[in-house]
């Protein structure tokens, strides 16, 4: 029998993306043969917003459903809370609604009873919507685990004109994240590094990836810098498709590497949490390129948009004024350990290399 690794390509059941979507999501819901009751966890913020369009819509389609009010972190407490008043209240499979720590929370939870689950994302910051795993932090924010899960959601609903209301750092903070997707894709099909899937990089991941890197690139500036007054264009719709499903179907199909890595060596500084997601793993590319050895004339392209777009490029841009050795040290101790990401580099990364590539990536970052 033949042992070695297969392509593997894995993704959300359905993808629906437009203005007033969310409306649509209790006929999406029953297209798609789900059930029963469902458990809706969402965040305050995000329930404000959407909870008459939503509650209209399964109302309508005579869906039943409870709702849950997210605690704030996706730790392992509020996931076994999640998991036993969903298990209490008989429900049959999950809808999240929110920022990708609720979705990662109730994706957890779905897990562990076996339910399929619908994402709504409120932000366009990260990827979380589309991909199958859930970053899992200690209730005071560190990075604990990336926690792989069975299967996709069966629905993801993205609403423009709900993303469209969210702060501009959200967006941009997604384009940090969907930045990262094509040069860790790349990374990953060098070493012939597995996806999440157990499988090897297909081609589709690996375009979708280089796509999702030219769209951010293409009409990232233009976005950030109209975003309060442009509406729902083409140009935005791009943006968020790119942040949200291309990236996501790039990790999905292909991985990621070193600047994922080093966002969770980030997260173990306090300094670090006010921010976000994407705007850390912004800062970890730049390192994971200068490690790589990448050209200049790419890393000043990058740290150019970083510039235009908003995007941290320096240890003062995440709260980090001047840090000393032994900070730095712990971001590095954490990012190479055996399980994380770092491991896809294509060479062995020591902590004292890593402290150079990030000192490094700060005075280019300083520079530009």
């Amino acid at each position: 029998m033949c042992n070695s690794p297969m392509r593997v390509y894995a993704g959300p059941s359905r993808y629906v993306q437009g203005s007033g979507a969310i409306l649509r999501i209790g006929k999406e819901i029953k297209s798609l043969g789900i059930q029963g009751k469902a458990f809706i966890v969402t965040s305050e913020t995000a329930g404000r917003i959407t909870r008459p369009m939503w509650e209209r819509s399964l109302i309508e389609e005579e869906l039943e459903f409870v709702t849950y009010l997210f605690g704030g972190e996706c730790s392992d407490s509020e996931i076994q809370k999640i998991k036993l008043l969903a298990d209490s209240a008989k429900v049959n499979y999950f809808i999240a609604i929110g920022g990708g720590k609720v979705l990662d929370a109730a994706r957890a939870a779905a897990e562990i009873l076996r339910m399929e689950i619908v994402i709504c994302p409120s932000i366009a910051s990260t990827d979380a919507p589309c991909i199958v795993l859930s970053i899992i932090y200690t209730d005071d924010g560190q990075m604990q685990e990336m926690r792989l899960h069975r299967k996709n959601p069966i629905l993801v609903l993205v609403d423009l004109d709900v993303i469209a209301k969210a702060p501009k750092r959200f967006l941009i903070a997604g384009m940090g994240d969907a930045l990262s997707t094509y040069y860790e894709a790349r990374t990953c099909k060098s070493t012939h590094s597995l996806n999440p899937r157990g499988g090897l990089q297909t081609e589709a991941g690996l375009a979708l990836s280089l796509l999702c890197r030219d769209i951010i690139l293409t009409d990232g500036v233009d976005v950030a810098a109209s975003y309060e007054t442009q509406g729902i264009t083409p140009a935005f719709e791009r943006i968020v498709e790119a942040n949200v499903l291309l990236s996501g179907i790039g990790v999905e199909l292909c991985n990621v590497a070193g600047a994922h890595a080093i966002h969770n060596g980030l997260t173990q500084l306090k300094e670090t949490h006010a921010y976000y997601h994407g705007e850390k793993v912004a800062f970890g590319l730049i390192t994971q390129l200068v490690l790589e050895g990448e050209s200049f004339t790419e890393i000043h392209r990058l740290l150019q948009f970083y510039k235009k777009v908003g995007l941290p490029s320096t240890f003062k841009q995440l709260g980090l004024k001047d840090p000393t050795k032994e900070m730095l040290l712990k971001v590095a101790k954490r990012s190479i350990i055996e399980e994380e990401t770092m491991s896809h580099e294509p060479f062995a990364v020591s902590a004292n290399m890593l402290i150079d590539a990030m000192r490094y990536a700060d005075s280019l970052g300083n520079l530009t």
